[in-house]
């Protein structure tokens, strides 16, 4: 089983400063980045989402689950960017 190494979101998004960043800027990355992540699994033929890997934190894990994990990912993120575009149009 190749290995899935975890890794801190905190850690990452206080490197990258995102609240510093322009926020067009970011909503354009974040875009551009799930439309290349859509392209490729795309690709995927059935028996790859099944394919597993062991992660770090979770164990063992499917690329359906893995994928499954991001797309409820973004949810959260999209939640969060709604709520603070209704604060700030108050």
């Amino acid at each position: 089983e190749p290995v899935m190494v975890g890794y801190d979101q905190d850690h990452w998004a206080q490197r990258l400063h995102h609240d510093a960043a322009d926020v067009h800027q970011e909503l354009e990355r974040l875009e551009q980045l799930r439309s290349f992540n859509l392209r490729f699994l795309r690709l995927l033929h059935e028996a790859e989402w099944d394919r597993v890997g062991r992660h770090s934190e979770r164990g063992v894990e499917s690329v359906r689950r893995l994928f499954q994990m991001l797309a409820a990912h973004d949810l959260v993120h999209l939640r969060q960017i709604d709520r603070i575009r209704q604060s700030l149009a108050r």
